[in-house]
């Protein structure tokens, strides 16, 4: 089994993703068509990913649920 748990310098970075880039409730990740020189969209797919690492860690910074 392969056990690839971040660095602590990862998660920090992670959690700036998502202190910089909030998630926006109307974007949805799912969607199989974006503008990939659309930065926001960009920005939001990271934050969606960030979030979900952080949550299965259990790392969310403050104040993001």
């Amino acid at each position: 089994m392969n056990n690839c748990s971040p660095s602590e310098e990862e998660i920090i970075e992670l959690q700036n993703i998502l202190r910089n880039h909030p998630i926006d409730p109307d974007f949805d990740p799912n969607a199989l068509e974006y503008d990939c020189k659309d930065l926001n969209k960009l920005n939001q797919m990271a934050a969606h990913l960030a979030y979900d690492v952080l949550k299965n860690l259990g790392r969310l910074p403050d104040g993001v649920e």
